[in-house]
């Protein structure tokens, strides 16, 4: 990463400006992935700013998808739909043959629809192997894979997993892509566990954590913690990776909570009519803060969390904030 930012702008003007701002967005998803949200959140930003003037529509992609991930993280449902929706709206604009940003963008939804467990919601083409290899350049196979392993884990098929884990491994060792190794590496244990082969789901799980740890990659272990989380204490590391354990325990912790105020926000929204302003204010009034810290939170006027109040106690039929906090639990 620092070799990048060395030679950034000498790449900048010898191309005109292709791919501005794709130092700063690979920055931080490195960030991202170890855990530090706020420099990742400060880094996709100055990664927009930079692509925006430029018309480099994927790393402004790019850039918008981690903010979302981030968002996700902090149970931000009202920040997480606007990322999400800049994302949308980018891809509306390709007239291309290629489509390419479309695809882009069906593929941050599939990795948004599969950290909240609505993998029905994934675009057909990403379910489909065939489809996928297709569709997808070479050199972006070992990325896409690692959500198309995601869905067939979600949805219980383990063998079809293990059937194809030879090929993805290749893949990865092909071009050296330690993230999607990582991730198939757990994956891979898994699918062993739930198929009865323990050992060899403990022996996947410490070749994961064993990859992960020199650069302190936490996230794909995060991304799947409440699916690992008995298999990683029940695996025997030694003490070198302790360290590397803890962080991933703590950060799950707060996932855990973001991913179960994204999926009760979706549910009240579905189930009581509220809107996402309205989903986004209850949850943070249930958390008993107070209209004027609401307020700062969302970047929105105190009179506008009053009205917003009146309308989710009319809406829920409730009296209290003390009553709110029982529809997020």
């Amino acid at each position: 990463m620092n070799t990048l930012e060395q030679y950034a702008p000498d790449y900048y003007r010898i191309t005109n400006g292709h791919g501005k701002g794709f130092e700063a967005v690979m920055k931080a998803d490195v960030l991202y992935n170890r855990g530090d949200l706020d420099s990742a959140e400060i880094l996709c930003q100055k990664a927009i700013y930079m692509a925006d003037s430029r018309n480099q529509y994927g790393i402004y992609i790019a850039a918008y998808y981690i903010l979302a991930n981030i968002s996700l993280y902090r149970g931000l449902n009202d920040q997480y739909k606007e990322n999400m929706s800049k994302i949308e709206q980018i891809a509306r604009t390709d007239n291309g043959k290629a489509r390419s940003l479309v695809k882009l963008a069906d593929i941050c939804n599939a990795c948004m629809f599969s950290n909240i467990e609505q993998q029905d919601k994934i675009a057909a083409w990403l379910k489909d192997q065939k489809k996928i290899e297709d569709t997808i350049s070479f050199y972006s196979l070992s990325f896409v894979n690692v959500l198309f392993g995601k869905y067939l884990i979600l949805n219980g098929e383990y063998h079809h997993f293990l059937g194809i884990s030879g090929q993805l491994l290749g893949l990865n060792n092909l071009f050296s892509y330690v993230l999607p190794q990582i991730y198939t590496y757990i994956y891979l244990a898994v699918a062993n566990q739930e198929t009865g082969e323990t050992s060899k789901a403990h022996k996947f799980l410490l070749e994961a954590i064993k990859l992960a740890e020199p650069d302190s990659i936490y996230m794909p272990f995060v991304h799947n913690y409440s699916t690992i989380s008995d298999l990683m204490a029940e695996t025997v590391v030694s003490r070198d990776f302790s360290s590397f354990i803890k962080h991933v325990v703590k950060i799950s912790k707060n996932y855990e909570k973001g991913i179960k105020s994204i999926k009760k926000a979706g549910h009240i929204l579905a189930d009581y009519g509220l809107t996402v302003r309205e989903a986004d204010v209850a949850k943070l009034a249930a958390q008993r803060l107070s209209n004027k810290e609401i307020a700062s939170q969302l970047f929105i006027a105190e009179s506008t969390v009053k009205s917003n109040m009146k309308v989710i106690f009319n809406k829920l039929q409730i009296n209290s904030r003390a009553e709110l906090k029982n529809f997020f639990e």
